[in-house]
């Protein structure tokens, strides 16, 4: 704790050369005066890190996260951020949270309860992404402004992660992945509905449904949704790790039950279960496969082919384009920054009335004729 303190009191010093703006790119988002680098995929001295995909983080000397992110960016950095490709030879022992070492440092910041940070006021809020991914809220009472950094963000409910609860504030920097009018995704139901269809006809032809998804998130989300519907799961050893964890923050996955088990290489699953792995896995033990990638990405045309799956479906955990602007109308900011996405959205803002720029590069405003 006093190392903590130590690192905490470092990385908030005020840095007056910033002027009056309240964040700079910098490779990435850095929040002026703060000294405080927003999902950071290289080494700093204070990052937030608004969930734990490998894409959003690195070893950072501390990291300002919430309590479940904690865990599972903690795990990640002592696996090598998980998730290979290969079944290990032998069935692993199973990491568990309480294996935590306390090598690396972190600031657990729950949702709604506000810290003090380089003279900001700072609140996470829950982004609906995975178990617990946050939205930073900033607070800068010297500039009376308020900043939203949303991070990856998904609106609507989730059966694995606490609902979106989107703030009004003067400053929106948004990821905006889906960013293109054709990334408009069906109703999660249907989707849902139609997964769970096909699931069943092919058990019912006695050959086992593969599944492939993202490791953290989407396998515990499409684990959660097929549990529901009385299914038996089984899953590769690192997702079912990373599942681990989620039961320990209190989202129910099967294991404890025995309804989830981890996969034992180089054996046959029994019949009547379905197995997830995580994206491109090669499973060779066992016959009579159909294999299934879910993905927000399945919306694109030939997205099988790519996957080198029979089937895709469109299971997403980002906002889609409709989202996105829905995201925008509800923060309703003086001014949207967007990262991760095409430009083309940045035009399609300003052209419905709402003020817009890319963040990670200077912006000529475009004349609309």
């Amino acid at each position: 704790m006093v190392l903590i303190a130590v690192l905490t009191a470092r990385c908030t010093g005020v840095n007056s050369l910033r002027g009056e703006r309240v964040f700079f790119w910098d490779r990435g988002i850095r929040l002026a005066g703060a000294n405080l680098a927003m999902d950071f995929q290289r080494p700093q001295a204070c990052a937030f890190v608004s969930h734990a995909h490998a894409d959003h983080f690195a070893k950072h000397q501390l990291a300002l996260c919430t309590p479940e992110t904690a865990t599972l960016y903690l795990y990640r950095l002592a696996t090598n951020r998980a998730g290979g490709r290969k079944l290990p030879k032998a069935t692993p022992k199973v990491w568990t949270p309480e294996q935590i070492d306390d090598k690396h440092r972190v600031k657990k910041t729950p949702y709604l309860e506000p810290i003090d940070w380089g003279g900001l006021r700072l609140t996470a809020y829950p982004a609906g992404h995975c178990l617990g991914s946050a939205m930073l809220y900033v607070e800068n009472p010297q500039l009376g402004k308020t900043l939203l950094y949303t991070g990856d963000f998904k609106l609507g409910a989730s059966r694995t992660s606490r609902e979106i609860v989107i703030p009004h504030a003067d400053i929106l920097i948004m990821e905006s992945t889906f960013g293109l009018p054709q990334h408009r995704l069906p109703p999660r139901d249907a989707v849902i509905a139609d997964l769970l269809q096909k699931v069943r006809q092919v058990l019912t032809r006695h050959e086992t449904p593969v599944l492939y998804a993202y490791s953290l998130g989407k396998s515990q989300e499409v684990t959660r949704i097929l549990l529901d519907d009385g299914l038996t799961i089984r899953q590769h050893p690192a997702i079912f790790e990373i599942s681990r964890i989620y039961e320990h923050h209190g989202v129910a996955l099967g294991i404890q039950s025995g309804e989830t088990l981890p996969l034992i290489p180089e054996q046959p699953v029994e019949n009547g279960c379905v197995v997830i792995l995580p994206p491109f896995h090669s499973w060779k033990s066992q016959a009579n496969q159909v294999r299934f990638a879910v993905t927000g990405w399945a919306i694109e045309s030939g997205a099988s082919y790519r996957f080198g799956v029979e089937e895709s479906l469109p299971l997403s955990d980002h906002a889609d384009y409709d989202d996105l602007i829905q995201m925008v109308r509800q923060v309703s900011p003086e001014i949207t920054y967007c990262t991760h996405g095409p430009l083309a959205f940045v035009d399609e803002l300003n052209s419905l009335g709402f003020p817009a720029r890319p963040a990670s590069r200077p912006w000529q405003q475009r004349l609309f004729f």
